[in-house]
């Protein structure tokens, strides 16, 4: 009997290598599942972008976020729209990262998407 890996799958894998701080290699899992035709989630791009974020790769995880926002970038993703938590997880980042600009820019995109900011995206800015 054979196995295929699916989206829970690399979703888990993904989710452990970020605990782990790995996230580079978590990034490379990312377009595996790509390359096995597997679709990411809003979950899988929140995991990955959220890694990215606390390990000081915030410019990589914007990239991710406009990729997820354009809906069909440069891999050929075509993911759900980004919800309320991964646009927590970019402002988190951004402010932390020292830039507020963008972080702002991403709060009025997301109010823009119709999007409603709740306390943790007015705490992290």
């Amino acid at each position: 009997m054979r196995f295929s890996p699916n989206v829970v799958t690399f979703a888990c894998l993904i989710k452990g290598l970020c605990k782990e701080g790995r996230v580079m290699k978590a990034n490379r899992w990312f377009k595996n599942m790509i390359a096995f035709g597997c679709r990411p989630t809003v979950v899988t791009f929140g995991t990955l972008m959220h890694g990215l974020c606390r390990t000081g790769n915030t410019g990589l995880a914007l990239k991710l976020h406009e990729e997820m926002v354009k809906g069909n970038g440069e891999n050929g993703i075509i993911c759900s729209r980004p919800n309320i938590i991964t646009y927590n997880c970019m402002i988190d980042g951004l402010s932390k990262d020292g830039f507020i600009d963008e972080a702002n820019e991403l709060f009025l995109e997301m109010k823009g998407r119709g999007i409603s900011p709740n306390v943790v995206s007015y705490t992290y800015l």
